[in-house]
């Protein structure tokens, strides 16, 4: 079965109503498939040796490198970095797979005081011919993480994204009534602000996650057809 699923495949491109040729495929897996993820893992897991020198997560085709120590040490943390980016890099290659450097972040973590202390010479890391320069924030797994670790970002744009959604509903209020707009908040509402909540938000500060509050606030009015200013502590006793 394995043998038939990963061979005697073809693929073609359509843009629009231009087709290409059929192309036949000597190996690979359809996209979306159910044993492709599987299947990568099976054929990448070799790399795992060449990220000792790092702790490191493999996720189907996500790899990610950490490596911590102090200030004085980033010079031969980057340099650990660049090493075993390089050897990704050839390992790709005899992979026939290709490292894409506009995909690939560096990220460095600390307080403030602490990576105002990092160079700025020391702070990129050399991939073949191209300089990764440092984000402050990047996107994992849907959750936006900063460099600081304050999760200020995060909880932000998922409240912009919730708000944005209770705009969309409150204009179909009417037509779904209570019950269908409690489901629909749930569903496209609560459910993000319920992501990662106990393992990223849990000890944060009451003003960050204030946004978060104004949320449920404006999600419980829409549910019960109150006005923008009606309090709404009642609301949110009945709504649990």
């Amino acid at each position: 079965m394995d043998g038939k699923f990963l061979s005697d495949r073809s693929q073609v491109v359509r843009v629009g109503s231009c087709k290409s040729n059929v192309i036949t495929l000597q190996f690979g897996v359809p996209q979306g498939s159910v044993l492709g993820p599987q299947r990568f893992l099976e054929y990448a897991e070799d790399v795992c040796p060449l990220l000792q020198r790092l702790q490191y997560h493999l996720f189907a085709d996500d790899m990610q490198g950490l490596k911590h120590g102090l200030p004085t040490d980033v010079p031969q943390i980057a340099s650990t970095l660049a090493d075993c980016v390089t050897d990704v890099i050839a390992w790709c290659a005899a992979k026939r797979l290709q490292l894409n450097a506009d995909k690939t972040e560096v990220m460095w973590f600390g307080s403030a005081a602490n990576l105002n202390k990092i160079p700025l010479a020391n702070r990129s890391i050399r991939i073949g011919t191209v300089h990764v320069q440092p984000v402050t924030v990047v996107r994992d797994h849907g959750v936006m993480i900063d460099a600081e670790l304050s999760m200020l970002v995060h909880v932000s744009r998922t409240a912009q994204t919730c708000f944005h959604h209770l705009r969309r509903l409150r204009s179909i209020r009417r037509q779904l009534g209570r019950d269908v707009t409690a489901r629909l908040v749930s569903a496209f509402v609560l459910s993000m602000l319920d992501y990662l909540n106990a393992v990223l938000l849990a000890g944060l500060p009451a003003s960050t996650l204030a946004p978060f509050q104004r949320v449920l606030h404006a999600a419980a009015r829409l549910v019960l057809n109150h006005r923008p200013r009606d309090h709404v502590s009642a609301a949110l006793r009945e709504l649990h």
